[in-house]
């Protein structure tokens, strides 16, 4: 193994959920071998590494589920979409498929923008608030902070305010929206297990929290982390300018 794989398995066993110790079966120490939440295993004796299983439910989300913990959206809420949110979207190039499961809701004039689980499970949801005078224009139900929702595939993984965002830099690579700009530690441990190059492309009123995120993420063996700095949000991009960014 490389040096940087080492380290990225050593990382994956600090930051995972512990459950339990057990006696490993390369150095036959008694109690060396740490189990985690994702099924795999870390001897700090020897440095013995068992690859976890095919992914095992992540505990948060079961417990959101079966708690109800997450308050639902309006009854009134269903999947035809107004003109004006339509038109809201066409900035971004959004199309159906990509907006499948937004709701609208009419009586609180809420865009609704539902995460799932493997199971179809609601993790979380964000309205957007499209009346005329919104206290605040975004409002998030949920445990953000436990939810790692990746928008398309491919390397680099970016971070991305909002979901809109990640939705249009998800067509040139991954990308993870934030949600709002914080970007926590266990965020970037949990992707450093998955992905070798990092971006961090935040709005550009929020030039001081990328260099920040990058100085924290510069920390954990990614191979790459850089910072995109652009004059406007990334959903405002053609996919050809999204690229050459990224590219860049």
């Amino acid at each position: 193994l490389s040096l940087s794989s080492c380290i990225r398995r050593l990382t994956i066993a600090i930051y995972e959920r512990f459950l339990h110790h057990e006696a490993c079966p390369e150095c036959g120490s008694r109690d060396n071998l740490a189990r985690y939440a994702d099924g795999h295993g870390w001897c700090f004796g020897c440095g013995y590494f068992e690859q976890a299983e095919p992914r095992m439910p992540i505990p948060q989300k079961e417990e959101i589920v079966k708690k109800n913990l997450i308050k639902p959206w309006p009854d009134d809420a269903q999947n035809s979409l107004p003109v004006k949110v339509w038109n809201y979207l066409a900035q971004f190039s959004i199309i159906k498929e990509e907006a499948s499961d937004f709701k609208w809701s009419e009586n609180r004039s809420w865009l609704i923008m539902p995460i799932y689980d493997e199971l179809r499970n609601v993790l979380m949801w964000q309205a957007r608030d499209f009346s005329k005078k919104p206290i605040t224009k975004y409002l998030t139900f949920g445990p953000v902070s436990d939810i790692l929702h990746i928008v398309g595939k491919g390397e680099p993984v970016c971070l991305v305010e909002d979901l809109f965002s990640a939705i249009v830099v998800g067509r040139s690579c991954s990308a993870v929206p934030l949600w709002g700009s914080q970007i926590p530690l266990r965020l970037l441990t949990r992707l450093v297990a998955r992905f070798k190059r990092l971006g961090i492309w935040l709005d550009p009123d929020k030039h001081k929290e990328s260099l920040v995120a990058h100085s924290r993420a510069s920390q954990l063996p990614f191979d790459e982390v850089n910072c995109i700095f652009s004059d406007k949000d990334p959903k405002y991009y053609t996919n050809d300018e999204i690229q050459g960014l990224i590219d860049e």
